[in-house]
């Protein structure tokens, strides 16, 4: 199985510094296989596509509220 996202290495193996356990997972609504989860220490939103031989995941980058547009 393949996994990538920012959380593990290049190689699919856990990295030693800055991986954080994902807590409150939950389905996406009417999107099969899409989960949504948070990193524990940082809040950090993440995504993830679960398919059949691979695990995509996706950091969500939010904007502070103070930040101007």
């Amino acid at each position: 199985m393949h996994v990538a996202c920012a959380f593990c290495s290049s190689n699919g193996a856990k990295s030693g510094s800055g991986s954080q356990p994902l807590v409150q997972w939950t389905e996406v609504y009417n999107h099969p296989g899409l989960i949504a989860c948070i990193t524990q220490t940082s809040n950090m939103p993440v995504v993830m596509m679960v398919k059949p031989d691979t695990i995509l995941v996706q950091e969500i980058k939010v904007q502070p509220a103070k930040a101007k547009v």
